[in-house]
Protein backbone atom coordinates (compact mmCIF):
# COMPACT_ATOMS: atom_id res chain seq x y z
CA UNK A 1 0.00 0.00 0.00
CA UNK A 2 0.98 3.12 -0.77
CA UNK A 3 1.58 6.03 1.69
CA UNK A 4 -0.80 8.89 1.20
CA UNK A 5 1.97 11.17 -0.26
CA UNK A 6 3.22 8.73 -3.27
CA UNK A 7 -1.05 8.61 -4.18
CA UNK A 8 -1.24 12.50 -4.23
CA UNK A 9 1.91 12.30 -6.50
CA UNK A 10 1.16 9.79 -9.09
CA UNK A 11 -2.42 11.39 -9.14
CA UNK A 12 -0.94 14.84 -10.00
CA UNK A 13 1.23 12.97 -12.68
CA UNK A 14 -2.24 11.39 -14.13
CA UNK A 15 -4.06 14.75 -13.71
CA UNK A 16 -1.35 16.68 -15.63
CA UNK A 17 -1.02 13.53 -18.65
CA UNK A 18 -4.72 14.31 -18.53
CA UNK A 19 -4.69 17.49 -19.33
CA UNK A 20 -2.77 17.22 -22.90
CA UNK A 21 -5.11 16.64 -25.39
CA UNK A 22 -2.44 14.05 -27.30
CA UNK A 23 -3.35 11.97 -23.82
CA UNK A 24 -7.27 11.87 -23.18
CA UNK A 25 -8.62 9.40 -25.38
CA UNK A 26 -5.38 6.75 -24.89
CA UNK A 27 -5.71 7.22 -21.29
CA UNK A 28 -9.97 6.53 -21.08
CA UNK A 29 -9.05 3.59 -23.39
CA UNK A 30 -6.54 1.72 -21.09
CA UNK A 31 -7.57 -0.82 -19.08
CA UNK A 32 -8.28 -0.37 -15.66
CA UNK A 33 -7.03 3.20 -15.71
CA UNK A 34 -10.40 4.90 -15.10
CA UNK A 35 -11.36 2.37 -12.96
CA UNK A 36 -8.20 2.97 -10.25
CA UNK A 37 -8.60 6.97 -10.67
CA UNK A 38 -12.34 6.31 -9.75
CA UNK A 39 -11.22 3.77 -6.33
CA UNK A 40 -8.87 7.39 -5.33
CA UNK A 41 -11.47 9.75 -6.39
CA UNK A 42 -14.41 8.08 -3.98
CA UNK A 43 -12.40 6.36 -1.07
CA UNK A 44 -8.91 8.07 -0.36
CA UNK A 45 -8.45 9.66 2.94
CA UNK A 46 -5.90 12.39 1.33
CA UNK A 47 -7.90 15.49 0.23
CA UNK A 48 -5.55 16.23 -2.67
CA UNK A 49 -5.36 12.47 -4.17
CA UNK A 50 -8.95 13.42 -4.08
CA UNK A 51 -8.76 16.50 -5.86
CA UNK A 52 -6.23 15.32 -8.40
CA UNK A 53 -8.44 12.59 -9.62
CA UNK A 54 -11.38 15.01 -9.88
CA UNK A 55 -9.16 17.16 -12.21
CA UNK A 56 -8.14 13.88 -14.50
CA UNK A 57 -11.79 12.97 -14.87
CA UNK A 58 -12.52 16.51 -15.69
CA UNK A 59 -10.07 16.09 -18.04
CA UNK A 60 -10.96 13.14 -19.56
CA UNK A 61 -14.27 14.32 -20.10
CA UNK A 62 -13.78 16.93 -22.00
CA UNK A 63 -12.87 15.20 -24.89
CA UNK A 64 -15.77 14.53 -26.86
CA UNK A 65 -14.47 11.06 -27.79
CA UNK A 66 -14.24 10.18 -24.32
CA UNK A 67 -18.05 11.83 -23.60
CA UNK A 68 -20.42 9.38 -24.39
CA UNK A 69 -18.77 6.37 -23.03
CA UNK A 70 -17.85 8.30 -19.68
CA UNK A 71 -21.62 9.19 -19.30
CA UNK A 72 -22.48 5.56 -20.05
CA UNK A 73 -20.75 4.36 -16.65
CA UNK A 74 -23.14 4.88 -13.26
CA UNK A 75 -20.38 4.46 -11.17
CA UNK A 76 -17.98 7.32 -12.80
CA UNK A 77 -21.25 9.60 -12.92
CA UNK A 78 -21.84 9.38 -9.23
CA UNK A 79 -18.56 9.28 -8.39
CA UNK A 80 -18.75 12.86 -9.85
CA UNK A 81 -21.63 14.04 -8.24
CA UNK A 82 -20.43 12.82 -4.61
CA UNK A 83 -17.35 14.97 -4.85
CA UNK A 84 -19.21 17.90 -6.49
CA UNK A 85 -21.61 17.59 -3.68
CA UNK A 86 -19.86 16.31 -0.65
CA UNK A 87 -16.00 16.55 -0.87
CA UNK A 88 -14.66 19.22 1.83
CA UNK A 89 -12.39 20.90 -0.84
CA UNK A 90 -13.14 23.31 -3.28
CA UNK A 91 -11.39 22.85 -6.26
CA UNK A 92 -11.72 19.23 -5.98
CA UNK A 93 -15.93 20.41 -6.15
CA UNK A 94 -15.24 22.32 -9.17
CA UNK A 95 -13.52 20.12 -11.05
CA UNK A 96 -16.49 17.69 -10.60
CA UNK A 97 -18.78 20.12 -11.70
CA UNK A 98 -16.81 20.90 -14.73
CA UNK A 99 -16.36 17.18 -15.65
CA UNK A 100 -20.64 16.79 -15.62
CA UNK A 101 -20.59 20.06 -17.62
CA UNK A 102 -18.00 18.62 -20.06
CA UNK A 103 -20.13 14.85 -19.99
CA UNK A 104 -23.20 17.17 -20.87
CA UNK A 105 -21.92 18.46 -23.58
CA UNK A 106 -22.12 16.15 -25.99
CA UNK A 107 -25.55 16.36 -27.25
CA UNK A 108 -26.24 12.05 -26.74
CA UNK A 109 -25.77 12.52 -23.03
CA UNK A 110 -28.48 15.36 -22.49
CA UNK A 111 -31.44 12.55 -22.19
CA UNK A 112 -30.70 9.10 -21.00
Amino acid sequence: ILNADCRVVRMRVLANLANSEDNKVTMFEHGGLVESVLKIATLDLSDSAREFASAALMDLASCPYNQVPMARSDKLLGTLVKLAVIDDKAETREFAVTGLQNLAYAKENRKR
